[in-house]
């Protein structure tokens, strides 16, 4: 996510003149509780992904160990902990409750939620398959259209790793069997917040604090619901070029394309953090100019330099 240290005229450029998000055609939330049990694989989830909800109970956080980090401009985010765990979590509150919200183009949390969705998918296929609980994952390992794309995501799905590659029509390409998934930040779904917890419940010192980004005044505002999603908390550490570049190759064949802009500090350890750097191919925002893979030094750009 973009600190607020972020260029204003990176986000001027991005942002502007950009014709607004409309309401998702689709729902990217499901009200199914992310309790361990398997995510859906099927094609027809792959089409239509929907995040989860967080079982853990927010009224559980530990405050006097928990800690507001930094914002930007899609939202803030908080180190917490609940009682009686010594694991940290990172909670990502959305700044808009609907989208078009301020006059920001992109809905953060909606891409957000649908990668994550995809990514737990690919994870379940590829352990399926590596077990020999299913057939393989056979995929084009050099996709160029968007249909490439699609029917890649297929031979993650359900009925894809069924039919193999005798369900293409046309196969030019030699097949490419997915057997590992590069770490991937481990989600634990999405919970919502209302505002009075945000602006006068919560102790003051962790309340999220509004941002400028570019011409964009960020904040809560009373009186409404907040999307937040619950993440593995990643330490700092130093970003392994050679792991960054399998993350990224590894997601242009699973059939997502850049957003137009991604600097260093949405990476830590190789681990992507946010998953807005990406648009997958069933999403509204996917570009055929913008699929292709990245060399890592244009992935791991400062913020001056973007």
């Amino acid at each position: 996510m973009a600190g607020p240290g972020t260029s204003p005229s990176f986000w001027e450029r991005e942002f502007h003149n950009v014709k607004l998000a409309k309401p998702a055609s689709i729902p990217f939330l499901s009200d199914e509780l992310m309790d361990g049990l398997p995510p859906d694989c099927s094609f027809k989830a792959f089409k239509r992904p929907q995040l989860r909800r967080c079982p853990f109970n927010l009224e559980t956080i530990d405050w006097p160990r928990s800690r507001r980090i930094d914002g930007g401009l899609d939202g803030s985010i908080l180190k917490i902990y609940f009682q009686g765990s010594d694991i940290p979590y990172c909670l990502k509150i959305f700044w808009d409750p609907e989208a078009g919200f301020g006059g920001v183009a992109q809905f953060a949390v909606e891409r957000e939620c649908i990668n994550a969705s995809v990514l737990q998918k690919m994870e379940t296929s590829v352990e399926e398959a590596v077990t020999g609980s299913s057939p393989p994952i056979l995929i084009n390992p050099n996709p160029k259209t968007k249909e490439d794309a699609i029917d890649n995501i297929y031979g993650f799905s359900r009925e894809g790793r069924q039919a193999g590659l005798s369900s293409l029509s046309k196969v030019d390409y030699e097949p490419m069997s997915v057997t590992s998934m590069p770490r991937m930040r481990k989600c634990y779904g999405w919970v919502k917040i209302d505002a009075h917890s945000l602006l006068e419940g919560w102790p003051r010192r962790v309340r999220p604090s509004p941002v400028q980004v570019g011409k964009f005044r960020r904040s809560f505002q009373p009186g409404r619901e907040y999307f937040a999603i619950v993440y593995e908390w990643i330490e700092e550490e130093d970003n392994d070029p050679a792991t960054v570049q399998a993350v990224d190759t590894f997601l242009y064949r699973a059939g997502f394309c850049h957003q137009a802009g991604s600097h260093v500090d949405n990476w830590k350890g190789g681990v992507l953090l946010d998953l807005s750097d990406y648009v997958y191919v069933f999403a509204r925002w996917w570009r055929r100019m913008f699929y292709e893979p990245r060399e890592v030094d244009n992935i791991l750009q400062p913020h001056d330099q973007r």
